[in-house]
This record gives C-alpha cells, structure tokens and sequence, in this order.
C-alpha cells in the first residue's frame, strides 16, 4: 500500500512547472526580445548618427554668424559627398556610400557641379534647406528654416 501512495505523490509533484521554472523562461525570452531589438537599433545608427552630426555643423554655424556678424555658408557637396562649414574644410563630414543624399534649397544657392549651400546671416536667419539621408528603410530629413535658421531632423523607419 506504500507503494501505491509514494507513486501518486511522485507523480503529482512533477506535474506541471514551477514558479522558478517559469520565471527562468520568461527571463530567457526577454533576453532574447532585448538583444534582436538592440540589433535593430543598430542598424538605424548610421543614419542617426550622420544626421546628428550635420544638424550640430548646421546649428553651430548658425551661432558663429550671429557670434561673428558675418554670413556663414555650409556646403553640401553631392559628388565627393561630403558637408562643411566654408572657412573650416579640414573639418568635413564624410557621407557613407551606403547612403543615399538629397539635398533642396533655393535655387540661387544651388551650383551646378552638385553642390548645394545653406547661408546663415547675422540676424539668425537662414537660406533654408532640406538634406534627406536614405539607406535601407531608415530616413533621416534634416530641416533649415528660413526664418529662424534652425536645424533639426526626423527619422522614419
């Protein structure tokens, strides 16, 4: 009769899991949703990170020509794709070739050789302009307004 007895117990406690069984599972499964997402994030860095760049180089001239008063141009250079404050060329930002550039302003800042000026003037204002940053499924628009120079940027995924 014992016998009978310590099977059905034995049976009884293995069934089903735990508590610690199951939060060990559910710890694993997040990890596992952490590290794709962070993977994924990943990827859109190039794009962030260039735009974040060229939005500081962008809003940085906006203050040396206030500073300075004096007109202060950065160049969107579409062949050799690079971007630079004018006065500073040996402080250029690189394009990734991953990324493709597109660069709108007005039309009497546009060169003919594939370059593109934003002007800031003393009083703040600004030529405006727009650069999109494109690779893969990340977008990064870069927006100048005209009115009060500054720069910022939206990314769509």
């Amino acid at each position: 009769m014992s016998s009978s007895s310590d099977s059905r117990s034995a049976r009884t406690e293995n069934e089903g899991f735990s508590l610690l069984e199951m939060l060990v599972v559910m710890l694993i499964i997040s990890l596992a949703i952490g590290l794709l997402s962070f993977q994924r994030s990943r990827k859109n860095q190039p794009v962030s990170d260039t735009a974040r760049t060229i939005v500081l180089m962008l809003n940085e001239a906006r203050i040396d020509a206030v500073r300075r008063k004096a007109e202060i141009d950065v160049e969107v250079d579409l062949q050799t794709r690079t971007v630079w404050k004018t006065g500073q060329p040996s402080r250029h930002l690189q394009i990734p070739d991953s990324m493709a550039v597109e660069v709108r302003t007005a039309k009497e800042f546009e060169k003919g050789d594939g370059r593109h000026i934003i002007s800031f003037l003393p009083d703040g204002t600004s030529s405006g302009g727009r650069i999109r940053l494109h690779s893969g499924t990340n977008t990064a628009s870069i927006d100048t307004l005209w009115l009060t120079g500054l720069s910022s940027y939206d990314e769509t995924h």
